[in-house]
């Protein structure tokens, strides 16, 4: 899916941003809040630099503009803070696609719990100050002088970063961590199994038409339906039918279906779908 998002709000003065969207055949514009939306960085972020970045790849939020810039926000693995924002460029947000590496254990250094002061080096100076979980796990690079070398952010045994907002590596008195060689880790994929349904594939929409949104037929317009897209037919009822794409890229909202005329697509698959108000399983 492309989307393009302009009239971003100033900081601190609202919410809402205009956006277009573009895929499988779907066009839709309007306006959309940012804060449920997600976005992509395009390269590293430096927070605090050398010590505490957000790497390419790595999801954030846009709180709004701030002169030339944009500001986002990204979650940290922290009690507190929670969050940190940094001013970017347009040019840094945007998909990244190559792998990032970075250090892995074993072996471990699992907090103790409480305040942590991050230092550039061995009784340096504080660069970041966090609430740490008791039991949270970073990388143990080494020791000097009662304190530990970490690294952070990730799962501690992978080097390829996916997902991870926060990336940091400083030094923290060898009080609040403990060395341990292994640790247990969550592995739970976040998978539900997918409903079923019952659906026509394989049809093609022979004109480029409206896109309607709505819990009955019809609704209201919201973007176009570009001629050639396959789409998957769900209920007919008063000469419209719910349609879906094959890769649900874009999506109606919760308890809605999209739907378009039936004399813009091949309705000759004659769907078994009832009628029931609710969206098809991504």
């Amino acid at each position: 899916m492309q989307a393009t998002w302009s009239g971003l709000p100033v900081v601190g003065h609202g919410e809402w941003a205009e956006v277009s969207v573009r895929g499988e055949g779907i066009r839709i514009g309007g306006w959309a809040s940012l804060t449920t939306q997600r976005f992509e960085t395009r390269v590293s972020v430096d927070f605090v630099p050398g010590h505490v970045w957000i790497p390419a790849g790595a999801p954030v939020a846009i709180v709004g503009t701030n002169g030339s810039h944009v500001v986002i926000s990204a979650s940290t693995p922290f009690l507190a803070p929670a969050s940190v924002e940094v001013p970017v460029d347009c040019a840094e947000l945007g998909h990244h696609t190559t792998t990032v590496r970075v250090a892995a254990g074993p072996p471990y250094a699992v907090a103790i719990g409480g305040h942590v002061d991050l230092r550039d080096g061995p009784r340096g100076n504080i660069v970041f100050s966090f609430q740490a979980a008791s039991g949270s796990a970073w990388v143990w690079l080494g020791t000097q002088n009662g304190y530990v070398h970490i690294a952070g952010g990730q799962p501690p045994s992978q080097s390829a970063l996916s997902d991870t907002p926060l990336v940091f590596d400083g030094w923290v008195d060898a009080t609040t961590v403990k060395r341990a060689n292994e640790i247990e880790e969550d592995r739970d994929s976040g998978c539900d199994i997918l409903d079923s349904r019952d659906a026509c594939p394989g049809v093609v929409v022979v004109r480029n038409t409206s896109l309607y949104a709505g819990t009955s037929a019809g609704g209201d317009p919201v973007g176009t339906l570009e001629r050639g897209t396959s789409v998957e037919l769900g209920a007919h009822k008063d000469g419209f039918v719910a349609i879906t794409t094959p890769n649900r890229v874009i999506l109606p909202r919760p308890k809605q279906l999209f739907w378009v005329r039936e004399s813009d697509v091949d309705v000759t698959c004659a769907s078994t779908v009832e009628l029931d108000g609710c969206p098809p399983c991504p």
